[in-house]
């Protein structure tokens, strides 16, 4: 909602605020997303080892997307 703007003003920091709180709640896409944002550096501060970490957790619940960007970035079997 926050990511997008819809039904309310874009914000970016408040979307990611929203993702990390879902993917601490053991959500796989949402651990995706908040690895994605740490890979990107997209509204924080890019940290590759914490993409890492959170494209590991998402892989390991099965989150295709997760797996595929653990092979791209950090090529990892």
């Amino acid at each position: 909602m926050y990511h997008l703007g819809y039904g309310v003003d874009k914000n970016g920091k408040k979307s990611f605020l929203y993702m990390y709180k879902a993917a601490k709640q053991n959500k796989a896409e949402a651990q995706y997303l908040v690895g994605s944002h740490y890979n990107l550096g997209d509204h924080i501060t890019r940290n590759d080892k914490k993409a890492f970490e959170w494209f590991k957790k998402a892989a390991d619940q099965g989150n295709e997307d997760a797996e595929i960007a653990l092979i791209e970035y950090f090529d990892y079997p």
